[in-house]
């Protein structure tokens, strides 16, 4: 029964239905205060309606009821970046990747974390294991693009940038950042 309340909400928030998941998110852990699944939620929908504090002690419930729920970690860390705290945001992204070292997300942000602390040779580092492990990672290629032109290597940032193209020709961020480059 829980499992299809879930589906119900994780369909809701596929239609950007946000306070209304996180509305009947909130009744439904009355009823299963112990569900790693509904705390993550409603984590993902704080986040998405703008509540950090609200998202981000959902998400760190989600944790301590799963300490090895490496999804958690990444959406903690997201959070906290997006708060602006990006040392914390690092150390659960790394977190993440501890309990799953095939974490392609989660090396990606940290990458994004990094690269937003000033800290591009890390960021790059991540962002490349990220690609590794998913060659197909669209978004990571046009961070790493964006990683290596600050670092002034813009012939290599184009050919990183023209890979995401093949892989997703309708990507208007790619697009943007190679009529940049």
């Amino acid at each position: 029964k829980l499992k299809e309340k879930t589906t119900g909400l994780i369909n809701l928030y596929n239609k950007k239905k946000f306070v209304e998941v996180a509305d009947l998110t909130k009744k439904l852990i009355k009823q299963y205060p112990h569900s790693v699944i509904l705390w993550n939620l409603l984590g993902a929908a704080f986040k998405s309606i703008g509540n950090a504090d609200e998202s981000i002690r959902s998400f760190k419930k989600a944790i301590e009821l799963n300490p090895k729920f490496a999804d958690g970690y990444n959406n903690l860390g997201v959070a906290l970046q997006e708060k602006g705290s990006l040392d914390e945001s690092i150390k659960y992204f790394n977190k993440a990747i501890i309990l799953n070292p095939n974490y392609a997300q989660a090396y990606n942000n940290a990458g994004i974390a990094y690269q937003q602390k000033g800290d591009l040779n890390l960021a790059a580092k991540n962002i490349k294991k990220a690609i590794s492990l998913n060659p197909n990672y669209v978004e990571a290629y046009n961070n790493l693009a964006a990683i290596i032109k600050d670092q002034g290597e813009v012939n290599q940032a184009i050919q990183y940038l023209n890979k995401a193209l093949i892989l997703n020709p309708s990507y208007s961020e790619a697009h943007y950042n190679l009529a940049l480059a």
